[in-house]
């Protein structure tokens, strides 16, 4: 998919999460499976893609935090159930108004690692 494909509003709100993820501790960029992902030594922690729909991030939450996020209709397991049985999600932004949770929540997954 193009750059041109995807809404100027979506590209400045994928580079802020980007810029979030990349502030953290030990964090480096590593583009894998045609996503941008982010990962903490060898460690993956961050899925992200970007489409129209909007910005796809997957990453891992504690447990009992996934379970609650999934409940509150915030978050999607992930797709492989090894994975969400770990307290991997998934979330889609769209907005900017839900740009602190995430970014909360990635800040929470990096402190898994």
């Amino acid at each position: 998919m193009t750059a041109a494909a995807i809404p100027p509003r979506l590209r400045a709100l994928a580079r802020a999460v980007e810029r979030a993820i990349e502030a953290l501790p030990g964090v480096t960029r590593a583009v894998m499976w045609g996503s941008r992902n982010f990962k903490v030594g060898k460690k993956l922690f961050v899925c992200l893609l970007v489409s129209p729909k909007g910005i796809l991030l997957e990453f891992k939450l504690p447990e009992d935090e996934a379970r609650a996020a999934v409940l509150a209709g915030k978050a999607e397991p992930h797709s492989f159930r090894n994975l969400a049985a770990s307290g991997w999600v998934k979330v889609l932004l769209r907005s900017r108004k839900d740009l602190p949770r995430i970014v909360r929540w990635v800040r929470t997954s990096r402190e898994l690692y």
